[in-house]
């Protein structure tokens, strides 16, 4: 498959690029600072900005599937920066006749009592700018009218993959209350494939 990545510079972003490349894919890596991403065989950099339809639509042009990893790092003010990305995301996918999206947003947006402890009690004050972003990001990609999974891990740790991790789909893992990037990353990367969790909220944790 042809992959491209969003969100590529990012945590999970360089563990989808490694999970991808690492399964035979062809992978393209979107990137407003390339320079983030030098020294990364085997990987297309597209350089340019979200908000600019020319450049997201040459990073597009040709995959047989789109995964996304938008996110604010460790940004905890108001933003919409999810959201407003993904929406331009979404309008190149159309023009180009791209559709398969696969897009993380996070245990938090699982419907009240089925979230992760953690989310239910602190995550959605500490982070309720992002909160309120992911959820506008999932109406937009819910609208979009694509072949389209929405993942929602719970607290990501780094490391290697584990295996062994479960998944529920439009709820919450029970107890599932973390997930390592490379794990989140080798499930989203078979997904993208095997279209199983097509058309849903798929939670992901061990």
């Amino acid at each position: 498959m042809r992959i491209t990545v969003f969100g590529a510079t990012g945590a999970t972003g360089r563990e989808l690029l490694a999970a991808a490349l690492a399964s035979g894919h062809t992978v393209r890596a979107f990137a407003r600072r390339p320079e983030a991403l030098a020294g990364l065989p085997g990987i297309e950099v597209v350089s340019g900005e979200l908000r600019e339809p020319a450049q997201v639509g040459r990073a597009i042009s040709g995959a047989d599937a789109v995964l996304s990893a938008l996110g604010t790092g460790r940004d905890l003010s108001p933003t919409t920066v999810m959201s407003e990305g993904t929406a331009s995301i979404i309008a190149a996918m159309r023009a180009e006749g791209v559709s398969r999206l696969l897009a993380i947003t996070s245990g938090m947006v699982t419907p009240t009592g089925t979230e992760p402890l953690f989310f239910r009690f602190i995550g959605r004050h500490l982070l309720r700018h992002v909160h309120a972003d992911h959820l506008r990001l999932e109406e937009h990609v819910k609208a979009s009218g694509l072949d389209w999974t929405l993942v929602r891990p719970p607290r990501l740790l780094d490391g290697p993959a584990r295996g062994g991790y479960r998944l529920a789909r439009d709820a919450g893992v029970p107890g599932g209350s973390e997930i390592t990037r490379a794990d989140l990353a080798r499930f989203m990367v078979a997904e993208a494939a095997e279209r199983t969790w097509l058309r849903c909220g798929v939670a992901i944790g061990y």
